[in-house]
């Protein structure tokens, strides 16, 4: 065998890769472990979650149907134009929008759906025709 100046770096650069090699394999080993001493895993009969409830209101050309509407927080509202004409529902008084909510421009059969997070009354109309008004109010769970 010739011996050469290189030769005991050489040597010496396989046990680093082999000592790295042992650290990446222990690492892994750990991180694949199945015991977690905080975690913990509890059975409970619990009742099915419930579907989040939908009321509507339809976009006519005599306006919002209802007018106002009375539910729960998240509760999903949705919209449905049927007007051949492009309304916009927006949030707030005519003139004064509060940017709470805004469905942008809708054409004759889409929709807007909305959920509200906080207890309370939301006024709305449309941006496109101001005297068509409208009210959600939203009562707690």
């Amino acid at each position: 065998m010739d011996w050469t100046a290189a030769e005991p770096a050489r040597r010496r650069g396989n046990w680093f890769a082999m000592a790295m090699a042992v650290c990446l394999v222990g690492a892994i080993a750990l991180s694949c472990s199945t015991k977690s001493p905080t975690a913990a895993v509890h059975a409970s009969p619990s009742a099915s979650p419930t579907p989040p409830r939908t009321v509507t209101v339809t976009v006519e050309p005599a306006g919002f149907t209802p007018a106002t509407v009375t539910t729960t927080v998240e509760t999903n509202i949705i919209w449905f134009q049927l007007d051949s004409k492009t309304h916009a529902i927006t949030s707030g008084i005519p003139g004064k929008p509060d940017g709470k909510f805004d469905s942008g421009p809708l054409a004759k059969g889409a929709s807007f759906t909305l959920v509200l997070n906080s207890a309370g009354t939301y006024k709305y109309f449309d941006k496109n025709f101001p005297t068509v008004t409208g009210e959600v109010v939203i009562a707690p769970h």
